[in-house]
């Protein structure tokens, strides 16, 4: 099996090929396994930090190339619970804010279409 097929490699690289796509809505497994592969390629990294000067700098280039595609799923993710971007600005705030973002990120998204788009999962006919 491909290593592109498993689905947390296969919301990484959604992540990354959506990384300027701050509009639209993301499922919560798409975007909880994109966070845990973008966590673990950070722990994964640490050792790096060893390296006097340059691994210093390897590590912030990492984080840096990271940021942007986390930060366009974290919108998208939030747009799912019908909550604007500007949300992210919570983050600002080390313990509520970032208990804020998580208390949204966990949440279910809205079935069918919100002010964001269309529901980025199939709707349940009953």
């Amino acid at each position: 099996m491909p290593l592109r097929d498993l689905p947390a490699a296969a919301a990484f690289l959604t992540m990354l090929r959506r990384f300027r796509d701050f509009s639209a809505r993301t499922p919560r497994t798409e975007y909880w396994l994109a966070a845990a592969v973008t966590a673990a390629l950070l722990i994964i990294l640490l050792p790096v930090l060893l390296i006097p000067i340059a691994g210093a700098v390897l590590y912030l280039l990492a984080f840096c190339f990271l940021a942007m595609p986390f930060l366009a799923v974290t919108a998208r993710r939030l747009h799912d619970v019908s909550r604007s971007a500007l949300w992210l600005l919570a983050g600002i705030f080390p313990v509520l804010g970032l208990g804020v973002l998580i208390f949204f990120t966990v949440r279910p998204g809205d079935a069918g279409d919100n002010l964001y788009g269309a529901s980025p999962e199939p709707v349940p006919q009953y």
